[in-house]
Parts: C-alpha cells; sequence; structure tokens
C-alpha cells in the first residue's frame, strides 16, 4: 500500500484531552478520531488492526466447534425485564441507551446479548439430545459509561466477541467452560500478551464460576492477586481442576486472610468467562432424559476486542510511538524512500516493491515527499516491526538499511539479499 493512496492522517503533536499513552499514539497515528465522549471512528489502520484481531479470535473460535452467529444490536427491553436486567439505574441498566420505535415498542442498544442470545437458541430446541449448542459473534456494543476515559480502554462503544453455551448438565457446562478457558489463553498468546485467569466478582451478568482474564499493565484500572506459580501453569493446556489450586483473584474477591505471599499488580481485564446457571433460561423448557421439562444452563464468554488494542500500545511504545509485536502489526514491514526525486532512490524503490509484492507480505510505502526527518518520524510513530529504508548513500551500492523498530538494530543489507532476509524473519 502506498502512503500517497493511503488515509492516514497522523498528527505531530499530542492532542489535548488524551492523558494515557495509547490514546495519545492512536490519535496520533491516524487509528481513530473522536466524534463524541467515548466514541470513536476507527480509519482504516485502526480497522486494519481490529481485523487482524478479531482474525485470531475467531480462528481460536472455530477450533473448539463455536459457530458464528450475527445478533441484533437493537433488542426489545421486554428480553431484558424478563431477565431482570432492565434495572434503571443501577448495573448494566444503568448503561442502556433506550428508545421507543415506531410502533411504540421500547428498544435498546445492546450492551450485552445474553437474552437474544438465549431466545433465539433455545426457541428453536425441543430436546436435550440437541444440547450442547454453542454460538459467538463479534460486534459492536454500547455502554452509556458515566465516565469514559482511557481511549478505547474504557469507552462506550466498543468491539467485543461475545459467545454463549447451552447445556442439559453441569459436567457438560464446566468440560465447554474448561474449553474455553483454555482457548482465552491461546488468544492471548497469539497476540504476544501473558493473560492471567482470575476469579472475580460475576456482577450483574450473574453466575455460579468466572473468571476474568487479565494483563499487567502500569496504566491498568484493575488490580489483581495471584501466586506466581500460576504462570507457568497456564503456559499448556489446563483444566478447571488444576486452574482451582492456584490461588488468583480481582481485588473484589479477594480473601485478605490469603494475601501473604501473594502478588499483587494492576492490571487491564481482556475477557471473562461465566457459568451463568438458567439466569438467562428460565422461561425456556427442554425435555430431558425422562421426559422432565428443564431449563438449560448457559455460559458467557467475552474478549474485549477494541480494548485490547489500548493494551498493547500501553505495553509496547517508547517516546517515539507504538512498537507493534509482529503478531498483531498492521503492516509487516515499513519502506521508505529518503529522497524521491533521487533517481537511483526511485528506481530502487520500486524495484524493492515489486519484489515485495510478490511475498504475500503487508507492506506500507511512504512514497511521500516529505523530509528525511519527517520520514524517520512518521516511521517510528507508526511502529511497523521493521523498517527498510533507501537512502542516497547506500542506494549506490545497491543496499538497504533494515532497522528493527523494537530493538533500533540496524542492518546493511543488499537488495538482492532482501528476500532471503525477509524469509529469515
Amino acid at each position: 500500500m502506498l502512503l500517497s493512496k493511503y488515509f492516514l492522517p497522523t498528527l505531530k503533536h499530542d492532542p489535548s484531552g488524551a492523558h494515557i499513552a495509547s490514546h495519545k499514539l492512536m490519535l496520533r497515528a491516524g487509528m481513530i478520531r473522536q466524534i463524541s465522549t467515548g466514541i470513536y471512528s476507527w480509519l482504516p489502520l485502526g480497522v486494519k488492526i481490529l481485523s487482524k484481531i478479531t482474525n485470531i479470535v475467531k480462528k481460536r473460535m472455530e477450533e473448539i466447534g463455536a459457530l458464528e452467529v450475527m445478533l441484533p444490536l437493537v433488542q426489545p427491553a421486554q428480553l431484558w425485564r424478563d431477565s431482570g436486567r432492565f434495572c434503571e439505574g443501577k448495573g448494566l441498566g444503568g448503561e442502556m441507551l433506550c428508545a421507543k420505535d415506531s410502533s411504540g415498542q421500547e428498544m435498546l442498544i445492546a450492551p450485552s446479548a445474553e437474552e437474544v442470545a438465549s431466545y433465539v437458541t433455545l426457541q428453536n430446541i425441543q430436546s436435550y439430545k440437541e444440547l450442547p449448542k454453542v454460538i459467538y459473534q463479534v460486534s459492536w456494543k454500547f455502554r452509556d459509561e458515566i465516565r469514559p476515559r482511557h481511549g478505547v480502554m474504557r469507552c462506550r462503544e466498543f468491539l467485543m466477541k461475545d459467545a454463549y453455551s447451552f447445556h442439559h448438565n453441569l459436567d457438560c457446562a464446566q468440560n465447554w467452560y474448561e474449553r474455553f478457558l483454555n482457548a482465552y489463553l491461546r488468544i492471548y498468546r497469539d497476540m504476544g500478551l501473558q493473560a492471567i485467569p482470575v476469579l472475580a466478582d460475576s456482577g450483574d451478568m450473574g453466575g455460579e464460576l468466572n473468571h476474568e482474564f487479565h494483563v499487567l499493565s502500569s496504566q491498568g484500572e484493575s488490580t489483581i492477586y495471584y501466586n506466581e506459580s500460576i504462570i507457568s501453569a497456564i503456559e499448556k493446556e489446563i483444566s478447571l481442576q488444576d486452574l482451582g489450586k492456584f490461588y488468583a483473584v480481582s481485588s473484589d474477591v479477594l480473601d485478605e486472610n490469603k494475601k501473604e505471599g501473594l502478588i499483587k499488580c494492576t492490571s487491564v481485564e481482556v475477557g471473562h468467562i461465566f457459568i451463568q446457571g438458567d439466569k438467562y433460561t428460565q422461561n425456556h423448557k427442554i425435555q430431558n432424559e425422562q421426559g422432565v421439562l428443564f431449563s438449560p444452563i448457559t455460559c458467557a464468554y467475552g474478549v474485549g476486542i477494541s480494548r485490547i488494542i489500548g493494551l498493547i500500545i500501553e505495553n509496547n511504545h517508547d517516546t517515539n510511538g507504538i512498537i507493534w509485536p509482529k503478531e498483531v502489526a498492521p503492516f509487516d514491514l515499513y519502506v521508505t524512500s529518503l529522497r524521491n526525486s533521487d533517481e537511483k532512490c526511485k528506481e530502487m524503490f520500486y524495484r524493492l516493491k515489486a519484489m515485495l509484492d510478490e511475498t504475500g507480505l503487508q507492506v506500507l510505502y511512504d512514497d511521500l515527499d516529505d523530509s528525511a526527518g519527517s520520514k524517520f518520524s512518521r516511521a517510528d510513530l507508526l511502529g511497523m516491526p521493521v523498517q527498510i529504508i533507501i537512502s542516497p548513500r547506500n542506494s549506490t551500492s545497491n543496499s538497504l538499511e533494515v532497522k528493527d523498530r523494537k530493538t533500533g538494530e540496524v542492518n546493511i543489507i543488499s537488495i538482492d539479499r532482501i528476500l532471503d532476509w525477509v524469509k529469515a524473519c
């Protein structure tokens, strides 16, 4: 992609109103623009990263057999009254945006989808033999956060992967809960993140068992306590029973008598899974083995996709800009020519472009007529893992300057060897 053809409105200076690094850098890098308090438009670079993270999540969902659906964003308020969650001024009820449609029916913009997921699934199931059913979606949610802050880390409109499973008994529910637990740990590792599952307050969602997934961060608004040995245990497949041997909790449910010897850290919550019992299925009856009607057990599983982007930037930046981990970088390479008017530089630029375009790599080519200083600053701000720089000095020997954005290490490589170098990396 030529930068001259891209929509990337970068900023030279930190915008007013942005107080943490990820918010500043997402605005400066042209990823987002604020439309209203806590509501953002996502521009092409931001959408590219959302898509990359979404694809990681979808891959792991499909691996465990979850089926993708698309549930409505606008839902009848009556579904929420039936579950007891439409409670004005409290919990999620206080964060709902409501309105009446043309027929006078009260509707709301969904902050989550337990009610509609249960309704649409169980209205179409008659027997326990049809269970379990496991569905997921990636969709935008809206919660009318009273104090939106920290950019996409705590905003009102956000992209979320939410999944729901329905079971005829607790053993089945726990089996799927365990599958999701390990799928989530793989998802975060795929993004270059170390997530720690901790017992937490189920809050307005309700449930008999739940775990939040936290990533350590100095800008985190949460506090967790955990035994250090849990880290090595979750690096491989772990059973729910084995996880229970480790004490790891959010501050909301901390037992003060068990604090000694635990590590205390600030963190960002990036996911939450629940076994919710029949909280959302009491109005849905299915026949069991004996022909007796029962309400299925539900589980819910959420990943905050847009929030994760802010977290990744918080944990991967320096004074010059973003440092994308290669697992989630919007482009693999950033190529720039320092002097477009130089014929040799121009020839090498387009020769290199033709070579790299054949590799299938995602490359952003800076072909703008800026000063060298502006090009260097923009490259560091955008933070692609590798920068390839064409300069008049090195072009005379048909060589390129290759810079590792994270380490700052620079190598001079012949253009004839660049493809071998790319393959090796």
